[in-house]
């Protein structure tokens, strides 16, 4: 990986782009985590906020003793938060409070991935989610009342809207 910072292919799109040689290349190193491992497992996908109305409550698709690509994948059929939250609601809490830190952190809906391994959460990955218009205006103004934004931010996320 640090080798390919120096490629000839890397060395011409950075003179391409105008981009500095100095910076190098960054590894991520970290645990795996295995959703796959029976008992209290399990892998999931999801949204904060419900990416199609806003809705404040998150929105997550979930397979128990299942890896992440079998929840995207579409191999088997996911479940809904509501299975989640019947069989371990305290992850289920959990799950809820991680979503809301996340977006008093971020300052907007997250679309996340997660693991439950033996009846622990590991939060994989997050990024600003894509949502409907509809959605957009509903978070943009629900964020705005409960103060993770401001009016100049909400009116930047609602400008040129088509509902």
């Amino acid at each position: 990986v640090f080798r390919s910072w120096s490629s000839d292919k890397a060395v011409t799109y950075r003179n391409l782009h105008g981009l500095s040689h100095d910076m190098g290349t960054a590894v991520t190193v970290q645990r795996m985590v295995f959703g796959n491992a029976g008992g209290l497992s399990g892998a999931g996908v999801g949204f904060t906020r419900n990416p199609s109305t806003g809705a404040q409550s998150p929105w997550v698709d979930f397979l128990f003793n299942a890896q992440g690509e079998d929840v995207v994948s579409g191999r088997r059929t996911a479940q809904g938060h509501d299975e989640l939250a019947a069989v371990a609601p305290s992850l289920w809490d959990e799950l809820v409070q991680v979503a809301n830190a996340l977006e008093r952190h971020f300052g907007d809906m997250q679309d996340f991935e997660f693991t439950i391994e033996d009846g622990v959460l590991f939060m994989l990955q997050t990024r600003n989610g894509k949502r409907t218009p509809r959605a957009a205006a509903q978070i943009a103004l629900d964020m705005l009342d409960q103060g993770l934004i401001d009016a100049e931010t909400a009116r930047l996320r609602t400008n040129g809207l088509d509902a």
